[in-house]
């Protein structure tokens, strides 16, 4: 997919301080390990994949009526006997509904200072199950009047298996919720930004496996040469340790994209740990140049109790944005569940860097949801 990687920026060796961070990102879980999706560090909490609780099997968008019932769980606990949960994502046996809608106030805090609200997006989810085995889903964005996927999925085939065809999110990486990490908004792998192609997947025991082939252009747009963008992933979960690997490969017509990357994610009791390391190399073919982009996320969950998480992020990338060329991102705050399907975050967020970056902010989020 032509993202927006391609500005024409010569290549560049990554520092070799970067690349032993970017490694520990990956290495930390399989270490601590030796001594004991959607939004992954749930998955990496219940030990289990994202199609646990999604629609779609790759993770994010409809929650399934199994997710429906698990997420009304999440509320705190002294609030759970005085709002019992009482949707469960279905209406009638062959249809189900769901949404999302997230208003996000953000404040810059040095000068100039800054306050605005927006809404990331408002969704209304629909499906139809014709069929056991059939399944058609929208998701359509109501706050910003988009369309995001739209398909036709057959599934539970031999090996748990599914084959997907219409305008879909392509499985790379982890899915995070925040479309300006770095791993998701650099990379174009946001829930807003779809393809048109097929994807094929299966589910065996502890493996995920999926490949796309799509256009390659961004926003769900027709084809723009006669090669196809081809996305696989995968990932292996054992017990409290998960580990997996994505590429991503587009012969575009002005640009040449190949990126991968590799995740993994640890649970230990009350915490969870998630880390995804990516590389890009993109050739513009029109100026014959090359850019290479390197990323990296890193996040911290700990439980203190039922419905409350405090949480802790890392963002970085190494990319010709200004001298140093490495930029980092770190936040802190809390994520909590005051009444089923209702979710308030509130995160600190501190910019390191030179270029592009900005100030230091306050994101506070509001997410309504079912």
């Amino acid at each position: 997919m032509v993202r927006k990687l391609i500005p024409q920026i010569p290549m560049k060796r990554i520092s070799g301080k970067f690349c032993l961070l970017a490694s520990s990102l990956i290495l930390l879980p399989l270490l601590v390990s030796q001594t004991a999706h959607a939004t992954p560090h749930f998955a990496v909490y219940a030990n289990t994949s994202c199609s646990h609780c999604h629609v779609n099997p790759t993770g994010g968008g409809m929650r399934s009526s199994h997710g429906v019932n698990l997420y009304s769980e999440f509320s705190l606990k002294k609030s759970s006997p005085l709002f019992p949960p009482e949707f469960k994502g279905r209406v009638g046996q062959y249809f189900g509904i769901g949404g999302d809608v997230r208003l996000q106030n953000l404040s810059t805090i040095e000068s100039p200072t800054n306050n605005s609200f927006t809404i990331l997006w408002g969704s209304l989810y629909l499906a139809a199950d014709p069929h056991k085995h059939l399944t058609i889903y929208t998701d359509t964005d109501l706050a910003n009047t988009t369309s995001r996927e739209a398909y036709g999925m057959v599934h539970h085939l031999p090996g748990n298996s599914w084959f997907k065809f219409g305008r879909l999110n392509q499985p790379y990486g982890l899915r995070v919720p925040d479309p300006t990490s770095f791993i998701r908004s650099d990379l174009g792998f946001t829930f807003a930004n779809q393809d048109l192609g097929v994807e094929i997947g299966a589910e065996p025991g502890p493996l995920t496996l999926a490949l796309a082939l799509t256009n390659g252009v961004g926003g769900g747009a027709g084809d723009d040469n006669q090669a196809k963008a081809i996305t696989w992933f995968s990932e292996w979960r054992k017990s409290i340790l998960r580990f997996g690997g994505s590429v991503h490969f587009n012969d575009a017509q002005t640009t040449r994209l190949l990126t991968g990357g590799a995740h993994s994610g640890l649970h230990l009791g009350k915490v969870a740990l998630l880390g995804e390391v990516d590389r890009a190399e993109v050739r513009n073919k029109t100026n014959d140049t090359d850019r290479t982009i390197t990323l990296g996320y890193g996040e911290i969950n700990y439980a203190p109790i039922q419905g409350l998480y405090c949480r802790g992020i890392y963002d970085v990338e190494d990319d010709n944005l200004a001298p140093s060329g490495l930029h980092h991102r770190i936040g802190g705050g809390v994520e909590f569940f005051p009444i089923p399907f209702m979710e308030v975050n509130l995160l600190y967020r501190m910019q390191i860097g030179n270029g592009t970056l900005g100030d230091d902010q306050i994101v506070g989020q509001l997410h309504g949801f079912f």
